[in-house]
């Protein structure tokens, strides 16, 4: 995963959420891109969650990106 990946996906035109998949197994959906803030090394995110708190990770822990599976309306 590299950094170029991450802010094509925070800077696309229009934006589209994705999630943060982490190489122990945990996603974060970005679903605004207020949601996260890159350190300007591109070395580290920080990602707010949905309860008021924070997660720190090092780009390095990132496995890659996955864009959710939009729902299906229902008629």
């Amino acid at each position: 995963m590299t950094i170029q990946e991450v802010r094509e996906a925070y800077y696309a035109k229009p934006f589209q959420p994705f999630v943060i998949r982490l190489s122990d197994g945990r996603g974060f959906l970005v679903a605004e891109p207020c949601n996260i803030a890159i350190s300007p090394s591109g070395q580290s995110l920080a990602y707010t969650k949905p309860d008021d708190g924070f997660a720190f990770f090092e780009l390095t822990d990132v496995a890659g990106l996955e864009r959710p599976k939009k729902k299906r309306s229902q008629r």
